[in-house]
């Protein structure tokens, strides 16, 4: 039985030659054709019905990913597979495993050419499986990191306007804390000699310079947090090291705050950051845990289509050398 499912290729469908698959005696020769590419795997047989779902999204939005193969085992498998002599021509995606032209409209990449061939080593890694729920999830911290930046971005422009109308600003505080004094000596508050109001005269009373640290502070951070959600949505590797590392810096004065005046929804901040940076750290193999960069590349690798259809001939999937994801 193969690692597909199947038993051996020889015996589910019939062999073929190295050359392109093509049989040239329409109307019944297509019928044979088509009745070869259904017989041969698609690789999906694997993953659950939820990851298929994922893999055809996937293929959806960024395209199939096709090859033309100089390998005469692969070849098989792969395609060029000729429907029509001279004009249609059918190749299998390697993430989906479906057949289609390399021209239709949902090609996303076409890898080699009929006349310059592609070797194995240089077949792209499809993600699929484990590692596409784990995009998914880096999509949703991406989400976070893009909300958070926004929100800190927008508060840095607020600090700039802040600062450089301060005068005006202090002023409408002021006449504020009068048209409220009464209400305040009802209720037996002091507003002028809160602490709140007293930080905020400070604030705004002085050369504003304060304001504007906090401005570029919170405008430097939103700008990383951005930078961070951009790199995690189109998953490069990259934005997970820039992730881990940001996030972790700030944990220990997240800490400090929730010793200091502790609130649930510091803790949960907390929570959900050391979470996150747990996650990147371990499922991403990152600084070296868990064999670090050569064993998450050796993991996608054997999680791909193309690896099935290599052990499927009995061959290893460390012929697959190729470092890109896609």
């Amino acid at each position: 039985m193969s690692p597909l499912g199947y038993g051996s290729l020889t015996n589910t469908h019939p062999r073929v030659s190295p050359d392109p698959i093509t049989d040239t005696s329409p109307p019944g020769g297509t019928i044979l054709i088509m009745g070869l590419i259904d017989a041969i795997p698609s690789g999906r047989e694997l993953l659950t019905a939820r990851e298929g779902r994922w893999v055809l999204r996937r293929c959806a939005r960024r395209g199939h990913v096709l090859v033309h193969l100089a390998d005469p085992g692969l070849m098989q498998l792969t395609g060029p597979v000729v429907v029509v002599p001279g004009e249609a021509v059918l190749l299998r995606c390697l993430r989906c495993g479906m057949w289609t032209g390399p021209q239709e409209v949902g090609v996303g990449e076409v890898v080699g050419s009929s006349t310059a061939a592609a070797v194995v080593g240089d077949l792209p890694l499809p993600v699929r499986g484990g590692h596409g729920r784990r995009i998914g999830l880096l999509k949703l911290v991406a989400l976070e990191r893009f909300a958070k930046g926004l929100a800190l971005i927008s508060g840095a422009l607020v600090a700039y306007q802040v600062a450089s109308n301060r005068g005006s600003i202090l002023a409408y505080v002021e006449r504020l804390l009068v048209a409220f004094r009464p209400l305040g000596q009802e209720l037996g508050v002091h507003l002028t000699g809160s602490p709140l109001v007293t930080r905020v005269e400070g604030w705004l009373g002085g050369t504003g310079d304060p304001v504007r640290l906090a401005g570029l502070a919170m405008l430097a951070y939103g700008v990383v947090q951005i930078v961070e959600g951009v790199g995690l949505w189109g998953g490069w590797r990259w934005a997970e090291y820039l992730a881990a590392v940001a996030t972790s810096a700030f944990i220990p004065l997240e800490i400090y705050e929730l010793v200091e005046k502790p609130t649930p929804l510091k803790a949960a901040a907390l929570v959900v950051n050391i979470a996150i940076v747990v996650y990147l750290v371990y499922k991403g193999r990152l600084f070296g845990i868990r064999g670090g960069h050569e064993a998450f590349l050796h993991e996608v690798r054997d999680s791909t289509l193309p690896a099935d259809l290599l052990r499927s001939l009995g061959r290893s999937a460390d012929e697959l050398t190729s470092t890109r994801i896609v």
